[in-house]
């Protein structure tokens, strides 16, 4: 929802630049470091997969391998975290789709997103609330 595509390694092990460069050229990408553009999309590769959450890392099987993401309830409170510090208002809409998302999941963990929220690293429990409050009242 932010424009481009993080890819994120599993373990702490480096990708060496040269293999990281090959295989984006093989795939037909332009760009330089770790943010390439492939085909339309805009690509980075910033390191190792973080998760603060005590919620595991959701796993999608796919034709080309295994895909990791981050928890929902970590991706709502971090995209939170960005719309209110510094304030961006022009992130903002892609925070309540977010929220309607989870809002509408019957799985989404509010007390994970709640305990992440109120952690010193975020720190943004009452945004997390005040908006979900908004959504729900829509």
């Amino acid at each position: 929802m932010s424009g481009d595509i993080d890819f994120c390694r599993k373990s702490p092990a480096a990708i060496p630049p040269r293999l990281m460069q090959e295989i984006i050229t093989e795939l037909g990408g332009k760009g330089v470091t770790r943010s390439w553009e492939i085909c339309v999309f805009y690509v980075d590769l910033p390191g190792f997969l973080e998760n603060e959450s005590v919620l595991p890392n959701r796993e999608l099987e796919t034709p080309y391998g295994t895909v990791w993401s981050i928890p929902p309830e970590l991706a709502l409170v971090d995209r939170i975290l960005v719309v209110y510090y510094p304030p961006s208002s022009e992130l903002l809409p892609t925070a309540r789709k977010m929220m309607v998302a989870a809002v509408g999941d019957p799985e989404f963990n509010w007390g994970e997103a709640e305990r992440l929220a109120a952690l010193p690293d975020f720190g943004i429990l009452e945004e997390l609330r005040k908006l979900r409050e908004e959504i729900e009242n829509e």
